[in-house]
């Protein structure tokens, strides 16, 4: 997870709890996330002047038991207001 802001700056990130698994194609256990999940990611404003949308950043990778596909990058817009306008 990454911003790119000259208006805010991470402080923090909250992950949720993983889970250790086997998987067929690995001889090590692997830390996963199933299903949906919810990061929280704490800011803290750095120029408030900044007029400038912000865009957060999530990269992740999605697997099965069988294979795991391409790493994604999934780009959230932020407006001034800190509404979420596109993802």
């Amino acid at each position: 997870v990454n911003i790119r802001s000259g208006r805010w700056k991470i402080k923090n990130i909250h992950f949720p709890k993983e889970k250790l698994k086997n998987l067929s194609y690995s001889k090590e256990s692997l830390s996963l996330f199933e299903g949906s999940i919810k990061i929280l990611v704490d800011v803290e404003e750095i120029n408030k002047y900044d007029s400038k949308n912000s865009f957060l950043k999530i990269n992740f990778q999605a697997c099965s038991d069988k294979y795991c596909e391409a790493n994604q990058t999934l780009t959230i817009k932020i407006d001034n207001n800190n509404a979420i306008i596109s993802q």
